[in-house]
């Protein structure tokens, strides 16, 4: 894998990650509720976590042949 599709899956995933904080962000100033907004943040970590594991499963040559 050259180092350009590295690099942009990696900011895939960042980006994914992102938009979940954001998210989470919005979600709990709407209802203006602070546990709101840490149980978001907490999400949106767990998310960008979640998809830079699958990001990285596909180094796996299996997991690449399956797709």
């Amino acid at each position: 894998m050259s180092k350009e599709e590295k690099a942009n899956k990696k900011q895939a995933a960042d980006n994914f990650a992102e938009m979940f904080r954001a998210f989470g962000q919005a979600i709990g100033e709407v209802f203006d509720d602070p546990e709101l907004k840490r149980k978001g943040k907490e999400f949106a970590d767990s998310a960008a976590d979640s998809a830079k594991t699958l990001a990285n499963r596909f180094k796996d040559e299996d997991v690449k042949a399956k797709f």
